[in-house]
């Protein structure tokens, strides 16, 4: 899996197709089903998930990702930056 860095937080590339992280959002399931995946992201989804209201920003039933940006940095979620190199494959 690529990452996408913006605002110095990495977060998955949207996947082509309209997958997970597509600019339709995530649902809170789906953030708890993802926290629950071993992953460099679990925590952020975890806290996402537990703080479902907080993150969807615009009240509409998913949280995108600029929404999750905007959460992390308004959360002092600066542990998960990455460095601008790294990359994971799945």
């Amino acid at each position: 899996m690529a990452y996408a860095k913006d605002n110095d937080i990495a977060m998955p590339a949207p996947p082509q197709g309209g997958g997970a992280m597509s600019d339709a959002g995530l649902t809170q399931k789906q953030l708890s089903d993802m926290a629950s995946e071993e992953s460099p992201l679990s925590d952020l989804f975890s806290a996402l998930a537990d703080n479902f209201e907080d993150a969807d920003a615009d009240g509409d039933g998913v949280v995108t990702q600029s929404e999750v940006m905007e959460y992390a940095k308004l959360n002092d979620m600066s542990y998960l930056e990455r460095e601008p190199a790294l990359s994971v494959s799945a």
